[in-house]
């Protein structure tokens, strides 16, 4: 297992073939959301994280997301927060479950063993906040479990200074149109792809996902946004933050 340290309530955990193993558990259990299972590796982990990051959430949880990863490894991303576990984990296995549905049988199969080139392959991999594979490119899952849009997506941070860590270590946005709203405490960013490719715009989405969640997008919800959020920065948002963010 990796661990990431991503404030005092959010962390997240890369679990290889080996870990799954150990626990009894494959990606065919969160398919088949066997929440028993799922609850037993949560305990492993929960336990893990307060040894090698000394965070420790309370027994309630807001969110588990799953993101199932290439070699058949999967990234569990974990918040603390005031839901009920048992309905947290059966949200996380409906999510998985239409992840692991788009993955041909070879990628969705029981975990098998592999030898220890291949393990050794995968933990020195980089350590990447992506969803699921499909040919060359990367797609992340949004709040209600369906795949982030490659050309248009909407992304919620909890708070400003969320939004401003993220920017401080984004990659260049050149080609994709990103406008700021504010409603309350929340931040959303809009994106459209523009003239970005699509390899390059699923990478800057899946680099927020440890900084914010993305919402289901589409015309009628950007619309709702334009009409009812207070515009912040109407375009370029995310390196107009980026600048301010890096001066001095």
């Amino acid at each position: 297992m990796e661990f990431k340290k991503i404030d005092d309530k959010k962390f997240q955990c890369l679990l290889f073939e080996e870990d799954l193993e150990e626990n009894n558990i494959s990606l065919d259990d969160f398919f088949r959301n066997d929440t028993e299972k799922i609850h037993g590796l949560l305990d492993v982990v929960m336990e893990e994280a307060r040894k090698e990051i000394g965070i420790a959430p309370s027994g309630e949880m807001i969110s588990l997301q799953l993101a199932p990863q290439p070699n058949n490894s999967l990234l569990l991303t974990v918040s603390s927060g005031g839901d009920d576990i048992s309905d947290m984990l059966r949200q996380a296995g409906k999510r998985a479950a239409k992840a692991l549905s788009s993955m041909s049988p070879k990628e969705n199969n029981i975990i098998k063993n592999s030898d220890d080139k291949r393990k050794k392959k995968v933990k020195e991999a980089e350590f990447e906040s992506v969803a699921v594979k499909d040919g060359d490119e990367f797609f992340a899952i949004d709040c209600e479990g369906g795949f982030v849009d490659s050309e248009l997506a909407i992304c919620r941070f909890s708070e400003w200074a969320e939004f401003e860590r993220f920017c401080s270590q984004s990659r260049r946005t050149w080609g994709v149109h990103n406008t700021l709203y504010k409603d309350n405490t929340d931040v959303y960013i809009v994106l459209e792809r523009g003239r970005c490719s699509t390899v390059k715009f699923s990478q800057l989405v899946n680099d927020m996902l440890e900084y914010g969640e993305f919402v289901p997008a589409n015309v009628e919800k950007i619309g709702y946004i334009k009409e009812h959020y207070h515009k912040i920065i109407a375009d370029n948002a995310i390196n107009i933050t980026k600048k301010y963010c890096t001066a001095g």
